[in-house]
């Protein structure tokens, strides 16, 4: 069943098996996802659930760079070993269904479209399930923009990175078009049956779901579990996963929110290291610097609300450059407009962009932070560099 050699001791494995991948789209509470997964690995081995320790990362919840490797990208912390890693864990460890979890999946399979990570989990004899969620996007830009502003890898303000991401002939805005998704899944006629869980035939079922306010609300542990006990009941697979799931445990989540002040003090220190390097270059440069300058940030002696760029008109700007693809998404995928799936929120969105509002005490105090902080944001540049960026 397993393609090339396997090193170790195989155990009995059953006649059928599926993989269940979790294609955590940006800012869709992945990392809490994530975060329970691996605090419940056991749990859901007993019942032949396998959320495996090979290629995990990020405090070793996450399978980011084992997809990576596994789609042939560059990866950022990890070995080149970690696909035989895994190959020896499923082979070693009984299971039914192949758990995996990264933010990096959706790239391949939605994004760019290759067949590499299909392919890959088809040659070791798994049906493969993709669960993504999606996130409206004036909210999941927001979102975007912050997180790659406070990591230094986005030093423009909010319009420029707009402009940039809804041009429709510009790769990175990829992400966010609904009909580039629709294209990477199955036939648009078969679109609304595969996302309901009826058997496509390249052998792969697509599970989208709307990150929508609920989900929000409730955390995205229980809305998961629901969708991964459907998938399990249709295969007739993990038979005991209802008796466990009430005593799986929650983690406590992590407050990674971004404040104006930070992300205004990462725009000026982005502005002088991100010509230093390409963007794939930089992603992996300044990993850890996000942490260092929310450190500081609390020790100015701050406490900020998240940070929104969201206007009327930016949030009118990204609704009609979207709704085309977006319509046409929902209509085939859900079989209902994506308002109906992403209701409008009643009162309009204000900006606490510095440079929106004009904040001069608040941009001088961005400007303290980073000058204070840029040293130890420089030697862990170096320290990246030293050990090699790819």
């Amino acid at each position: 069943m397993l393609s090339g050699l396997i090193f170790g001791r195989r155990a009995r494995q059953p006649a059928r098996r599926i993989c269940v991948l979790h294609a955590g789209m940006p800012k869709t509470g992945t990392s809490a996802l994530q975060a329970y997964l691996a605090a419940n690995a056991r749990a859901l081995a007993r019942v032949g659930i396998l959320y495996p320790q090979s290629g995990r990362q990020n405090k070793g919840i996450q399978h980011g760079d084992l997809m990576r490797e596994i789609a042939g990208r560059p990866i950022f912390k990890g070995n080149a070993r970690m696909v035989a890693d895994l190959d020896r864990e499923i082979a070693r460890r009984p299971h039914e269904v192949l758990l995996l979890s990264g933010e990096f999946i959706y790239n391949p399979l939605y994004v760019q479209g290759t067949r590499a990570v299909q392919d890959h989990f088809a040659a070791r004899g798994y049906r493969l399930h993709v669960v993504t969620y999606l996130r409206d996007q004036p909210a999941l830009m927001n979102s975007f923009y912050a997180q790659l502003a406070k990591g230094l890898r986005e030093a423009r303000g909010f319009d420029a990175f707009l402009d940039q991401r809804l041009n429709p002939h510009r790769a990175p805005g990829r992400v966010f078009r609904m009909e580039r998704f629709l294209a990477n899944t199955a036939s648009q006629e078969s679109n609304r049956q595969n996302a309901a869980g009826e058997r496509p035939e390249d052998g792969v079922t697509h599970h989208f779901q709307p990150y929508a306010a609920e989900v929000q609300s409730t955390g995205i542990e229980p809305h998961f579990m629901d969708a991964l006990a459907r998938i399990c009941a249709q295969e007739e697979l993990a038979e005991g996963l209802a008796d466990i799931r009430p005593k799986l445990r929650r983690v406590p989540r992590q407050n990674e929110t971004c404040g104006p002040v930070q992300l205004a003090a990462a725009r000026i220190l982005g502005a002088e290291i991100a010509p230093r390097f390409t963007q794939p270059e930089l992603a992996r440069a300044t990993v850890g610097v996000i942490e260092r300058l929310a450190t500081a940030t609390e020790e100015a002696g701050l406490s900020e609300k998240a940070y929104s760029g969201l206007t009327p008109a930016r949030v009118a700007q990204i609704r009609e450059s979207l709704h085309a693809g977006n319509a046409k998404f929902a209509q085939n995928v859900w079989g209902t407009s994506w308002e109906a799936q992403f209701p409008r929120a009643e009162a309009p969105p204000v900006s606490n962009d510095l440079e929106d509002l004009g904040d001069a005490d608040g941009l001088r105090l961005a400007a303290e932070i980073a000058a204070r902080v840029r040293p130890e944001i420089e030697a862990i540049i170096q320290r990246r560099l030293a050990k090699g960026l790819i």
